[in-house]
């Protein structure tokens, strides 16, 4: 269980970091193109396998310590990244000073697994895509 998620964490890395360290696109582009790059990936498989980590998350988490722990330092890492992207915007003035970049990420997350699990039982992304994200980037943010 702990290597899969290892393995799944670094591949989602190798694909990611590009783009969100591509410092010639504003900070909420990089967020933006991440989760587009997440809902294509969902979309390819028909909306069925959902997000690895969100998956263990619900069937695992409560039965196996270590697996969690796993599970909660990698969505730690993630909301790490895209903290410091919110941050980066806030201090270019793309989103409100009020607003806690970290509470953001969390929030970005969360959402995330929701939309995907949501999108799972529609067989469909337009939950994720047009409900999630539009919302949250477009008019939050």
């Amino acid at each position: 269980g702990l290597a899969i998620i290892d393995r799944y964490v670094s591949e989602t890395g190798e694909l990611f970091g590009p783009i969100l360290s591509d410092e010639s696109l504003p900070p909420l582009e990089r967020v933006r193109k991440s989760f587009e790059i997440l809902v294509a990936r969902f979309e390819t498989n028909e909306c069925n396998k959902g997000c690895l980590l969100g998956n263990l998350s619900l069937e695992m988490s409560d039965q196996y310590e270590k697996v969690r722990q796993r599970l909660e330092q990698s969505l730690q890492g993630w909301a790490r990244v895209l903290s410091t992207l919110l941050l980066q915007a806030q201090e270019a003035k793309a989103i409100p000073a009020d607003l806690k970049p970290e509470m953001l990420a969390e929030n970005l997350i969360a959402s995330f697994q929701g939309a995907v699990l949501r999108a799972k039982v529609k067989k469909s992304s337009e939950p994720m895509i047009k409900k999630c994200f539009d919302h949250w980037i477009d008019t939050l943010l």
